[in-house]
């Protein structure tokens, strides 16, 4: 068995893009064509931060995360933050402190090494700031986007742990047009979400 379990929020699921669904099932359905016992678990949940991964994790890992044989692979992907850093209420308060954050990110590292050998982490994309100012009564800004993607960083670094940063691709790109409401790509951004990650992957030989 050869399996990969992305943990994430709606941009894992794929929101917005309801005939591909997004860069994981496009890398779903790459993956799973190369092998007869490949597998690939969509986990992604609207809404998710870092705390809610941190809740289901074990129950979900436990489930899917398997060694039948010595020469089977599992690798744990996450793709997680941005619900993290939004701001809320007329106080604008952070929807996941910023401390607490770094401590869920060291935590599902730590938790996903009692599973598998292989962890990897997709880093945040921006958004359109216009549109997302006011984002279902809460505030995405590139600013807080890019400080809770870098702390990803860090934590990956100091854990050897492999980080695709994806953030400063896409800013090389008219991003803007490649968000459908601001947030959530459009199917060109999943498009080219899956184009980068698949060649991330391919790199690091989780896939090939």
């Amino acid at each position: 068995m050869y399996a990969i379990t992305t943990f994430g929020d709606s941009i894992t699921f794929g929101s917005g893009d309801n005939i591909n669904r997004g860069w994981c099932d496009r890398l779903k359905k790459y993956f799973e064509s190369k092998g007869e016992h490949h597998y690939l678990y969509n986990l992604g949940i609207s809404g998710d931060t870092s705390s809610d991964i941190l809740e289901r994790f074990d129950a979900e890992s436990k489930a899917r995360v398997k060694f039948k044989r010595e020469q089977d692979r599992n690798i744990i992907l996450f793709s997680i933050g941005t619900n993290d850093s939004k701001l809320k209420g007329k106080e604008k308060t952070p929807k996941v402190e910023f401390d607490v954050f770094s401590k869920n990110i060291q935590t599902l590292i730590n938790k996903a090494k009692t599973y598998t050998k292989e962890v990897a982490f997709i880093g945040l994309i921006p958004v359109d700031e216009k549109l997302a100012m006011n984002y279902e009564n809460t505030v995405l800004t590139n600013e807080r986007i890019s400080l809770y993607n870098n702390k990803i960083e860090e934590i990956c670094k100091i854990n050897d742990v492999p980080f695709f940063n994806i953030y400063p691709e896409f800013l090389k790109l008219s991003y803007e047009k490649l968000l459908f409401d601001g947030l959530h790509p459009n199917s060109a951004g999943y498009e080219k979400m899956y184009e980068l990650i698949k060649t991330f992957l391919i790199q690091k030989q989780i896939i090939d």
